[in-house]
């Protein structure tokens, strides 16, 4: 009977391996052990004026996806080298293609207080894939895709007239776009620790992406970390870290997010309600003062004394 047992036990264990390496899932299961990885981008930023073929390059200008994807390995850990290194136990290559959105803003179809011109480029797009390759084992890949068209009204010019300032930075980071396959490898290899790190050492578009991807993986370990992140100077950075403490539920977060009721920033103050009606089941809306009431009314059938997060301030 053993015997049996361990035969069984050997064909699923080979099945379960096989099925890894058909899919590249085995190759992210070594990058978690790698302690070198080499980093390779290409990428292919371009425009069409007035819509014309084929499209043109833009000049001297790149998307920092090198420095992103070696500050979350870094984070985690890991020695990162360039393209021309010889000695690696891994390699994450880029492959990247982003356009500059074109539009026209005439004055018969846009409103009075609407930004009006001509090859303006207000949109922007981005699609590519990520892999990883360890010897021996089948690649793992991840494809990413996203497209911000040209709003049909902008108040403001951002510098538009040139495609260098198309909003790239900002579908960069959208659901479905590099970060977010980026961050969802890096979760997948070595969880939470990179983006608690992230939070120390990271620019804002780092922290942006570890405040979303910390909701993800609902560890506890976080709650501190996003409740500190809630003081951010960056706004965006603090409406993740309330989305991701509703989507925890940790109730150890009440306090602070009450305080952010009265975030500078609408949509702050809008995800705070929203995660504490998800973590207490209670809806007093924008009314502070019923919230610290009910909350010190409660608390401690809640919450063991001793265990609830100090609020954050504002970096």
């Amino acid at each position: 009977m053993k015997l049996v047992a361990t035969v069984v036990a050997f064909l699923i264990l080979g099945v379960n391996l096989g099925a890894l390496a058909a899919t590249g899932e085995a190759a992210l299961v070594r990058l978690r052990a790698a302690t070198t990885v080499r980093v390779v981008v290409t990428q292919q930023l371009t425009y069409r004026p007035a819509g014309k073929y084929p499209a043109i390059p833009i000049e001297n200008f790149s998307l920092p996806f090198d420095k992103l994807a070696a500050e979350f390995l870094r984070a985690a850990g890991v020695r990162t080298v360039g393209p021309d290194a010889a000695q690696f136990d891994a390699t994450l290559t880029i492959r990247a293609e982003g356009e500059a959105l074109e539009t026209i803003y005439d004055p018969a179809y846009t409103k009075p207080w609407c930004l009006l011109g001509k090859n303006l480029y207000s949109g922007a797009s981005l699609r590519g894939e990520i892999t990883i390759e360890v010897p021996e084992l089948s690649v793992y890949r991840r494809a990413f895709v996203a497209r911000r068209y040209p709003p049909l009204c902008v108040g403001l010019n951002l510098g538009f007239q040139s495609p260098r300032n198309a909003p790239f930075y900002e579908v960069i980071e959208w659901e479905g776009s590099f970060l977010t396959r980026l961050t969802e490898i890096i979760r997948s290899a070595y969880g939470a620790p990179p983006f608690l790190a992230v939070f120390e050492t990271g620019n804002g578009l780092m922290r942006r992406a570890a405040a979303k991807r910390l909701g993800d993986l609902g560890d506890p370990v976080a709650g501190e970390a996003l409740v500190d992140s809630l003081g951010d100077r960056d706004k965006l950075v603090r409406r993740y870290a309330a989305w991701s403490l509703g989507k925890m539920g940790d109730r150890r977060a009440v306090l602070a997010l009450i305080i952010r009721i009265r975030d500078d920033d609408f949509d702050v103050r809008w995800f705070a309600q929203w995660a504490l009606k998800k973590i207490t089941r209670q809806d007093f809306g924008n009314d502070q003062q019923a919230w610290r009431q009910w909350w010190f009314e409660q608390k401690y059938s809640l919450v063991p004394i001793g265990d609830e997060f100090t609020p954050a301030r504002k970096k």
